[in-house]
Formats: C-alpha cells, structure tokens, sequence
C-alpha cells in the first residue's frame, strides 16, 4: 500500500493531496509542480460578426442564419458568426418527445443498439455528425427557453427538459464510445452547451457539467463504465470532484465512504454520482485524493439550494455514511492528472489523452457564452423605440446607448474566440498524444476565467442601459444577468487567482497549485 512521504516516489500524491485540500478550502502548506514551457501556438478559432448575427436574430423572431464552413478546416464555425450550413433540423414528437435519432450497429441481439449490460468495445452507437448534434441542441433550446423560468422555481431542470436532451444523445457528446457516447471534441461540446444556453441557462449547465463527469469516467476500470451505462448510455451523473469526503482503504481494495458534498448540479436526475474524497488506509494514514462512482439512490439530497444564481440547476449538497465502494469504482487523481488511469490502458481514444484541468474547465464556461448570446437579441428586441427618461429622444439614438451596445458585442465575440482557441488546443494536443505545456495550461484557466468575465461584464453593460423593463422577472434580461454573475463566482473561474497562476508560470516560478 503506498503511503504518502517526505520525499520519494509518492511524492506527487503528497503534493496533489494538499493541492485539492486548498481547492477545498483548507489550509495546506505550499507545494511546487515541475513545469514546461513552450508557445501555446496558433489555432484557428473560427468566429465572425456577432451584430449581423444578432440583427439577424432580433428581425427573424429568434431563427439562426444559416451557417458557411469554418476557417478551411473542415469543422464548423459555430456560435457568433457564419459556420457551416447545417441539414434540415430533427424533428421533435408529439409532447415534447424526440423522434428516433441514432440507430445503434446490430450486434445479432435485434435492430438497433448496443446489447444491454454489454460494454463490447466492438459495438458501438452510431455517431451524429458534428453539425448534426448542434442541429439537435439548437432545436432543443427551443423548449428548454419555454422551460426557464419553471427551472428557477423549481430549484432544478424540470424533467421534461432532462428527457429532451438525454433522448437527443445532448448529454453523450464526450462520452466514451465504447459506452454508447459520441467521444466527439471539445469544439463539438462547446456547441452544444453554447446552443442549449441560449434557451435555460441552469439546463446548460447540468449538461455541461454531466459532459464533464462522462469525460471523467473515461479514466475510471472498464467495469465502472459498466455499471454506469452497461443498461443504459444516457444515463446522467452528477458529481462533486473535489475531496471534501473520507474514505478508508480496505486490504483488498475496496473503500468505505462518507461525507458531505455541497454544489452537486444535476443531483436530481442523477442516475450515478461521482464524489471526492481523501483516502486513508485502515491505519489512519492519508494514502492520496481520488474519486468513486456512486449510486444515486445511496446518498442524500438536502434541500439547501436557495440562491440567486442558476437557480435551476439543483445544486443541492449531497451526503453519505458508511457507504461500501468496490475497488473498480475508485479513480486517483494524481494519476488522472498525470494521463496514467485504469481506462487508457487498453483503449486508444484520443480524447482522453487531453489534459484534465484544462477539460474540466472548459466544461463549466461554455453556457456563460450562449447566455450572453442571447442577451443580446433581446436587448435589441426591447431597446429600440423606447423614449429615453427625461430626455427628447429615444433609446436608440442615445450615444451612450450605441457605444454600450457595441462594446457588449464585442466583448461577447472576445470570449467567443478565447473559448473556442481552447477547446482547439485541448483537441490537437490531445489527438496528437502530447502533453500540454504548462505555460498553455496556465494560460487556459486564464482564459476560461477572462472568457466568463468578458460575458458577465457584456451583460452588465446591456442590463444597466436597458431601463426598468431589464428588470421584469418574465424577462431573460434579468437571468442572464444573475445566471453569469453565479458563473463567475465558481471557484475554478476565480479571476484573481487564475491570473496569479497564469503570471506565475510565465515569469517561470513554479506554478502554487496542481491545479493546472
């Protein structure tokens, strides 16, 4: 069993164990990581004129122009500007209910799918196409727009929501193939979450979280990939990564878990949890932080989530005590950070070789951006024609108005370029099998928070000029406003400490987390 040490080869567990416990607030001594340092490189973000995107929006009720190629690489271009032109939209059924999508390959057990409770690497779903998952999110947003003001007074998603997206694949898009995902790339998941942001916020959230946590199981032994989606791949699992639990370690392997986990998004339709905790041995020695794969129906959800911010999303605080974990359910994250897990031993698929902070991330700022999206349209829609106080003309014609309105868009196109150079660099490293620099993967938690600013700070310029009519709760002015403030507030996101790292890294001081 290893334990932690001085000095010697478990001292990377050591050094990752304090990090997480300052991640959660504890005090800890400071630690150094070894670093790299090398150009981040150029990448093509694709991205265009967001007020030709918006005039088209506010004139069109709402619709989307249609979309051109991205930058001459084949991939599209979504989100503020032009991107590939897309097919026809999927239909929905009747009472919200999808028609059939993706048929799975035969594996001799009947049409479609994947047999139940197999994971055979060799029959996998198949795949939407990229402009075709966006296509479905875009639709979807639709119904969830009609949903978001339910979503806030329930303090979760409302179910018909959940059941949209998870019976569109929405919540597969990183998923591992060979558990009945899509495995597609970061650019693909930004879409998507971009596009169900601009309908409810708090949806796109849980979904960008779940695609986070289905990225994580990637890593975690093959039989935990089946437990979770062997019956079902659209499963939903929620998570709180952080080691805020204790687990002890038993002779042969398997864990006994308990503790309390606040901020568990999505916790209600949740089929499975993944829950941090530090692990100890039987002795009472801290052996590293790691995380475990949970049934849903064996922990507690309190009813403590009363906030002012995504107030949809269910992030309710999670408890458990003396709950018994099979070995195979366990995952270090010492050794997810450093890309040596259980789950790349026997499997090739590029997009877990991306670097894990950097995913994780991403994964929480992307619906900052569709909200701020489509806050615009909906300042031009009630803006206009609206007689300025105290004044002899109307909002329009103010320059105050004009200058705010264009600096809004431009700061929305500014986060628009800084997340999709991420999700870029994120997917050539990764498909390439290089490690990430540190200097970039300093740069990229800057840039995730920068990213959530620049929305936060657009929406701010919108709602102050909007007048009394931003503030009218049957509006979305106003839940943009509160929805991108709670954003930037995550502690991953942190603006301070982001650019305290990103500086420390490039003026070549050892980096003061592993957090990176």
């Amino acid at each position: 069993m290893v334990r932690i040490s001085a000095t010697g080869p478990v001292e990377a567990n050591r050094k990752a164990t304090t990090a997480f416990a300052r991640w959660c607030g504890r005090t800890a001594s400071s630690v150094s990581a070894n670093r790299g340092r090398s150009g981040a490189g150029r990448s093509n973000t694709g991205g265009g004129g967001l007020v030709r995107y918006v005039r088209h929006r506010a004139v069109n009720g709402g619709a989307r122009p249609a979309h051109v190629s991205g930058a001459g690489d084949g991939r599209s271009t979504r989100g503020i500007g032009p991107a590939r032109r897309r097919g026809p939209v999927p239909e929905i059924g009747p009472a919200g209910g999808p028609a059939l999508f993706c048929r799975r390959k035969s594996n001799g057990s009947g049409e479609g799918g994947m047999a139940v409770g197999t994971l055979d690497k060799e029959v996998v779903t198949e795949s939407p196409s990229h402009d075709e998952i966006v296509a479905r999110a875009e639709r979807v947003a639709i119904a969830l727009r009609d949903n978001a003001a339910e979503a806030d007074e329930l303090r979760r998603v409302p179910d018909d929501s959940v059941r949209l997206m998870k019976e569109q694949g929405l919540l597969r898009v990183i998923q591992p193939r060979r558990a009945g995902g899509w495995e597609m790339s970061l650019r693909a998941h930004l879409d998507v979450i971009g596009a169900l942001a601009e309908g409810c916020a708090s949806s796109a959230w849980v979904a960008g979280v779940a695609h986070a946590h289905s990225w994580m199981l990637g890593h975690f032994p093959e039989q935990a990939l089946q437990d979770v989606y062997g019956a079902d791949p659209t499963n939903l699992v929620a998570a709180v990564i952080g080691p805020r639990g204790r687990a002890v370690r038993h002779a042969d392997g398997s864990h006994t878990l308990e503790g309390f986990w606040p901020f568990g998004s999505g916790c209600h339709h949740a089929d499975w949890l993944i829950l941090g905790a530090e692990v100890f041995d039987e002795a009472g020695e801290l052996i590293e932080p790691g995380d475990f794969v949970v049934p849903a129906g064996d922990v507690e959800i309190r009813d403590d989530w009363y906030v002012a911010g995504l107030q949809g999303t269910g992030s309710n605080s999670l408890t458990c005590k003396g709950l018994e974990i099979p070995a195979h359910r366990f995952l270090s994250m010492p050794k997810l950070f450093d890309l040596d897990t259980p789950g790349l031993e026997d499997y090739d698929g590029w997009l877990y070789r991306a670097e894990a902070v950097p995913v994780l991330a991403l994964c929480i700022t992307g619906s900052s951006l569709g909200i701020a999206r489509a806050a615009l349209p909906e300042y031009l829609r009630i803006v206009p024609g609206k007689a300025l106080a105290y004044t002899h003309y109307t909002a329009e014609e103010f320059v105050g108005t004009q200058i705010g309105v264009a600096e809004a868009a431009t700061l929305i196109d500014c986060a628009h370029f800084l997340l999709y150079r991420i999700a870029d660099d994120i997917d050539r490293y990764a498909r390439a099998g290089e490690r990430m620099p540190m200097e970039m993967r300093g740069r990229i938690r800057m840039d995730c928070a920068q990213s959530v600013r620049f929305c936060m700070e657009a929406v701010d310029k919108l709602f102050h000029t909007a007048g009394a009519s931003g503030l009218s709760l049957k509006g979305s002015m106003q839940r943009a406003w509160r929805n991108l403030h709670a954003i930037n507030m995550h502690g991953l996101l942190a603006y301070d400490t982001s650019a305290e790292l990103y500086g420390r890294v490039m003026l070549g001081l050892e980096p003061n987390t592993e957090i990176i």
